[in-house]
Formats: structure tokens, sequence, C-alpha cells
């Protein structure tokens, strides 16, 4: 994966776990697509986003 790919994907990560932050717990599982609590989901996308950053050095 290239690091303009990367930046893209951190991009989009950081606007949608932005976006999941203001909505109600029903909605985020719909939206994400887990059956989770949303604090997991949460949880999980900011892992996504450590990975991605540790990617880049």
């Amino acid at each position: 994966m290239s690091t303009e790919q990367i930046n893209e994907e951190l991009a989009f990560l950081h606007q949608y776990v932005k976006d999941l932050e203001k909505r109600d717990e029903k909605t985020v599982q719909l939206l994400a697509a887990f059956d989770k609590p949303k604090e997991w989901i949460m949880n999980y996308l900011f892992n996504l986003v450590s990975e991605y950053e540790a990617l880049l050095g």
C-alpha cells in the first residue's frame, strides 16, 4: 500500500469516526454493520487508524 493510499484511508477513517461520534448507539451499529456497543465500534476504528499510522512510520 502506498503512502498516498494510507493517507486517503486515514482521512476517510478520521471523518467516519467524527461522524459516528455524533450518532446514537443503534445508528452507529447500523452504519458500521457491527452488532456491538458503540464504544467497541469506536475502539475498533481507532485501532484501524493506529494501524494505518504505524504503516506510515
